[in-house]
């Protein structure tokens, strides 16, 4: 028989009051929001017995700068403070205190859900060409980012992926991507234009919803399910208009 499942929870953790906090031995699971009042957490140390982390062990947690694993835990692993799966493939957690540039290591082929959720300190993360997947809310929350770039390899990116980037200006999605889930860049405030490659076959809904300064979005001309013309998306033969930036003023007559 296995280990008995015992799991780290809100109450329990809110007797852990130092900044610096040593989880016990014995513990198997971490639960969601586990440690959100702990504002003022530093670092985090994770024994070799714990399996499962709920993704949003961390939320609130804003000057976490530091998480380690233990080097013989079976599932998860450490580098550079950030969480990763066992064999750094998936990026996990990128604590909340984290600031300025973050480079994510070339063995990681997928961002996953909430992995950079409430990093409102990095101002810019470098993406491997190793990434392929973008998890739902990957970003979310970021509002110092101000550039990324997203591989040729990545096909699919999330939902609410970067949802409130408000610093971010523009974005290129690359021609790998097939399709964009829904409310990805939604309140992004500061996004002036987009890119959409050749390669993306499925747009969701309200995918720049409150961009209030979004004026012109460009779609590779090979692409063979949309097009643009003027900065606004059309389906491929310009029969149906798709999506109006909203930052667009003045008169604007359809002429096709």
């Amino acid at each position: 028989m296995g280990n008995p499942v015992k799991i780290l929870t809100r109450k329990e953790a809110s007797m852990l009051t130092q900044k610096h906090i040593v989880i016990p031995d014995g513990y198997t699971e971490i639960e969601e929001n586990v440690f959100r009042k702990h504002k003022n957490i530093l670092s985090v140390s994770i024994p070799d017995s714990v399996t499962c982390i709920d993704e949003k062990a961390f939320a609130g947690c804003k000057s976490l700068i530091d998480i380690s694993v233990d080097a013989n835990n079976p599932n998860f692993s450490s580098e550079a403070g950030v969480l990763f799966s066992k064999d750094k493939a998936t990026l996990s957690r990128c604590p909340e205190g984290k600031t300025g540039s973050y480079s994510i290591p070339g063995s990681v082929t997928k961002i996953g859900k909430g992995g950079f959720f409430y990093c409102e300190l990095l101002t810019n993360v470098l993406i491997p060409t190793s990434v392929t997947d973008i998890d739902n809310h990957a970003f979310s929350h970021c509002k110092s980012l101000t550039t990324v770039s997203i591989p040729d390899n990545v096909t699919s990116i999330g939902d609410y992926t970067f949802n409130r980037c408000t610093g971010l200006t523009s974005i290129v999605i690359p021609d790998g991507v097939m399709s964009i889930n829904g409310n990805t860049f939604c309140y992004c405030e500061s996004l002036k234009n987009v890119t959409i490659g050749n390669g993306v076959s499925i747009i969701g809904c309200k995918l720049f919803e409150d961009c209030t300064e979004l004026t012109d979005i460009f779609v590779n001309g090979n692409n063979t399910i949309y097009s643009s013309l003027d900065g606004v998306l059309f389906n491929k033969d310009k029969t149906t208009l798709i999506l109006f930036p909203s930052g667009k003023t003045g008169l604007y007559r359809v002429c096709l």
